[in-house]
C-alpha cells in the first residue's frame, strides 16, 4: 500500500523558502514605498514652483483690491511652517496678503536647504535671486537638488 502526501521536512522546507522569498519582498516593497514617498513630495514642491511662476507670467492678481498684476513666489521652511510650502503674492514673502495665500501640506517629511523664497517677476517669469538652488533630503538618504535659474526655468535631479 503506497501512502500519498507530504513529509514534514518537505513541508518545512516549503515554508521556509516561502518566509525567505516574503522577506526579500517586504524589503523591497518598504524601499520603494519610500523613494515614491520622496519623490511625490519632489513632485509637489516642483509642481508649487511652477503655479508661482506661471501666475507670475500670466500677471495674475488676486483678492479684491488687487489690479495691474503682482509677482508670485513660493515661501519654504524656516519662512514657511515645517513641511509646508506657501505660494503667495507679492514682490516679498515679508509684505505680501497673507489672506490669498495658497499653504500646501506635505504628507512626507524632507529636509530643506538652500534658498527658502524665490519670487518670480510678473509678466516675466524672472526668478530672484537670480540663482536659485534648493535641496531636499530624506532619512532614507533619497535626495535632488531643484534649480531656478534667472529666467525662471525650473530644473532637478532625481
Amino acid at each position: 500500500m503506497k501512502k500519498e502526501g507530504f513529509t514534514l521536512i518537505e513541508v518545512l522546507i516549503v515554508i521556509a523558502i516561502f518566509t525567505v522569498i516574503s522577506g526579500i519582498a517586504l524589503f523591497i516593497n518598504f524601499k520603494d514605498i519610500s523613494g515614491y514617498s520622496f519623490r511625490s513630495e519632489r513632485d509637489i514642491l516642483i509642481t508649487s514652483l511652477y503655479k508661482a511662476r506661471n501666475q507670475a507670467i500670466n500677471n495674475i492678481c488676486l483678492g479684491p483690491d488687487c489690479v495691474n498684476g503682482k509677482p508670485h513666489g513660493i515661501a519654504l521652511h524656516p519662512l514657511a511652517p515645517e513641511n509646508k510650502y506657501i505660494i503667495f503674492q507679492g514682490s516679498n514673502f515679508a509684505n505680501r496678503d497673507a489672506t490669498i495665500d495658497e499653504i500646501i501640506s506635505l504628507g512626507y517629511a524632507i529636509n530643506i536647504a538652500g534658498d527658502t523664497e524665490i519670487i518670480f517677476s510678473n509678466l516675466s517669469g524672472d526668478a530672484t535671486p537670480a540663482q536659485s538652488s534648493i535641496t531636499i533630503s530624506d532619512k532614507a538618504g533619497h535626495s535632488s537638488v531643484i534649480t531656478i535659474n534667472s529666467e525662471g526655468q525650473i530644473t532637478w535631479t532625481n
